[in-house]
Formats: structure tokens, sequence, C-alpha cells
């Protein structure tokens, strides 16, 4: 809906989630989400954000069981570096092994609270009966069991681009 009186422009994409390749490690996607707003192209991860809050450009992203989702929200007079943001996270992301280890240990800090969480313990039973023997009845976004064997290897072998045939 286009409405010139709000200057803002907000987009969210989603793009269809293969089923995790790489035994054992389906916290790959999660991690990966999570990663892709942590410095992109000859940015790193302090050079980003900092471009990102300059222009009150809000990026983030998230995988589930069947997508990847971005978020874009930036006033309209910064749509040409928010879009540049968004180009460069999905087209050059960096996954810097400092930015790694530190998200997965925020990963796996969120995936230990999950355990102790009436909430998250409910929806893991809800999956786990109402889908029993399909892929779905695990998530590996939740599986924390997954996420200390994905190493910065698992990326790719040059610095700075993320392999597409190890993902």
């Amino acid at each position: 809906m286009h409405e010139p009186a709000v200057p803002l422009i907000a987009v969210d994409v989603a793009f269809a989630a293969a089923r995790p390749r790489i035994a054992g490690k389906a916290g790959t996607a999660n991690l990966v989400a999570s990663l892709l707003d942590e410095g992109a192209g000859d940015l790193d991860s302090t050079r980003f954000h900092a471009r990102l809050e300059r222009k009150a450009i809000e990026l983030g992203f998230q995988a589930d069981r069947d997508t990847l989702r971005g978020t874009l929200r930036t006033l309209t007079e910064n749509r040409d570096e928010a879009f540049d943001a968004l180009r460069l996270a999905l087209t050059a992301p960096r996954f810097d092994p400092t930015d790694v280890e530190l998200i997965r240990a925020q990963v796996l800090s969120t995936l230990r609270r999950a355990t102790t969480s009436p909430t998250d313990i409910a929806n893991v039973r809800w999956w786990q009966t109402a889908f029993a023997g399909t892929s779905l009845q695990s998530s590996g976004r939740r599986d924390a069991g997954t996420v200390p064997i994905v190493s910065p290897a698992i990326f790719g072998t040059t610095p700075g681009v993320c392999c597409r045939a190890t993902i």
C-alpha cells in the first residue's frame, strides 16, 4: 500500500528453505539467518551496523521450518542505502569467524532458555505429536546439539563469501 503521508518503507521477503542437506547440522539455517546482518561486502559487522543506524534502517533475518525471512524498514529518503544494505546482506554476507562465534553463543543462550519456557516446551511437544514420523516433528532451530558443530568453514573457503554448495 502506498501512502505519501507516511514516509516509511516496510518490506518483508521470504525464500523457500531447503531441508538441511548437511547431516547433523540442522541448526545451520538459524545460524546463517542470524549472521546475514553481521557484516556484508567490505563492511565488517561494526561498520555495517553503523551504516544502518546512521540512516535509521532496520534490517533483520530469521529462519523457520519452511522459509528464510528478511525484514527491511526505513524512511523513504533512505531507500537507496537501505536496499543496498539488503542486497549486500543477501549477496555478499561476510560470516567473519568472530561474528560466527558471537552469534553462535547468542543462539545457544536462546535455545537453553527455551528449554525452560512453558510456551516453547508446549510448542515443541505439539509439533512432535502432530507430525510424528515426519521431518516436521523436529526443528533444527531448536536443536542446540547441532549449533556447536557448525563451523565458519561450512560457509565457504573464501573469506567473506558464503559458498552455496556447502549450505
